[in-house]
C-alpha cells in the first residue's frame, strides 16, 4: 500500500494475506482470511526497487496522462525469479492488509495528516515513521464460509485468552 499526492510516494511495509480458507493454502478462495506484516518476501533492496521501477513510474505515468493519482494505491505483487510482477492495482486501502499495517505506524505519525498531505500535494513534507515490530490479523468466519453458511449465528473465540491463541481477531459479520 502506497500513499501518493500525485508526485511523491510513501509505501507502507509489505503485507501478505491468505485467500484460501484452510491452512496450507487449501480450500476455496475468500476475501482474505488473515494477514501479517511486514512480510519477509522481499528484501529492503527489493522494496526500494519496487518503489523506483514500478510504483513511482506508475504515479508519474498517470500524472503525465493528466490523471494524477492522489490517495492510496494498493498494488498486488508477486515475487518471481525474474523480479517483482504486478498482479493488480486497487485504488483503496486493502482488507485485511490495512488492519494489519496501520497499527505499525508510530504513535507520533498522524494518519489524518498523511491523508491531508496527499490531497494537498505536500506528502514529501510529512514524517511517516513505522515501528520495528510485526502485526497480524486473523479472520473468524461462520462455518461453511465462503460457500453456504448460516447467517446470524453467534461466533465466539473461546481460545482467545486461554493461551492457545494470542493474536488479535476480527469477527467477520456475514449477512
Amino acid at each position: 500500500m502506497t500513499f501518493s499526492d500525485g508526485h511523491t510516494i510513501v509505501s507502507l511495509p509489505p503485507a501478505q494475506d491468505h485467500k484460501r480458507i484452510f491452512d496450507g493454502d487449501k480450500g476455496p478462495n475468500t476475501g482474505g482470511m488473515g494477514c501479517y506484516a511486514p512480510a519477509g518476501i522481499a528484501s529492503k533492496a527489493d522494496l526500494a526497487d519496487i518503489d523506483k521501477s514500478i510504483l513511482q513510474p506508475t504515479i508519474d505515468g498517470m500524472r503525465k496522462e493528466r490523471f494524477p493519482f492522489v490517495g492510496m494505491l494498493f498494488t498486488g505483487l508477486m515475487m518471481t525469479k525474474n523480479g517483482p510482477k504486478v498482479l493488480e492495482y486497487n485504488v483503496r486501502f486493502g482488507d485485511p492488509e490495512t488492519q494489519t499495517v496501520l497499527p505499525l505506524l508510530s504513535q507520533d505519525t498522524d494518519l489524518a495528516e498523511i491523508m491531508l498531505a496527499c490531497t494537498g500535494g505536500w506528502l514529501d513534507f510529512v514524517n511517516i515513521k513505522i515501528e520495528d515490530r510485526s502485526a497480524a490479523t486473523v479472520v473468524v468466519a461462520a462455518g461453511g464460509y465462503p460457500e453456504k453458511y448460516n447467517k446470524g449465528d453467534e461466533i465466539t473465540t473461546s481460545d482467545v485468552g486461554s493461551g492457545k491463541l494470542r493474536l488479535p481477531t476480527r469477527v467477520a459479520c456475514l449477512t
